[in-house]
């Protein structure tokens, strides 16, 4: 017998949309709601915080896009990810609503509140995290927090900057798509 030339390995594409996956592109506007997800995945965002980060981000002056950035940057548990202390932002917002953090000596309890300059927070000590725990996790905290060598506490030492921003992503076509809502 015989095989056939689509038999020897190569898988054909079967099904209604087998030819048009071949030379599938997103348009303008799937792209802008990839980015889109982008932003809110990274950091645990639902639409509607989004929505009102970029109201406050059109008021403010300068670039809409950026200023989005930075705004979502500053978040509370943004800051707690950031220099280590939590294994991701969900971890860092669970422990905010714990009561595992005091903001300038205060119970810290909204984890969406924007970091200032000289914020100071720290961990409250007989809460569930332990310094084992806080050893564990790699701190190589961005040059825009100070945190102690016993990772107890960390400081806001400046705001963060287009530089400290890790994500990459077209916030052009964000800004784009959340003009358009």
């Amino acid at each position: 017998m015989r095989r056939q030339a689509t038999s020897l390995g190569r898988r054909r594409g079967r099904g209604p949309l087998a030819r048009r996956r071949r030379g599938w592109r997103p348009s303008g506007l799937a792209f802008a709601r990839v980015q889109m997800r982008k932003v809110r995945g990274h950091y645990g965002l639902s639409q509607e915080q989004l929505g009102l980060f970029f109201d406050e981000a059109r008021r403010r002056p300068g670039n809409t896009g950026l200023t989005l950035l930075i705004l979502c940057e500053r978040r509370l548990d943004n800051a707690i990810y950031r220099a280590g202390l939590a294994a991701s932002r969900a971890q860092a917002r669970a422990a905010i609503a714990r009561g595992h953090f005091q903001l300038d000596g205060q119970k810290a309890a909204d984890p969406y509140y924007l970091a200032q300059r000289a914020d100071v927070l720290e961990v409250v000590a007989g809460q569930g995290l332990h310094r084992r725990q806080l050893a564990k996790m790699s701190s190589h905290p961005p040059s825009w927090i100070r945190l102690e060598p016993e990772g107890l506490e960390l400081e806001i030492v400046r705001l963060p900057e287009a530089r400290d921003i890790s994500l990459v992503v077209d916030i052009d076509r964000v800004v784009e798509l959340l003009m358009r809502a």
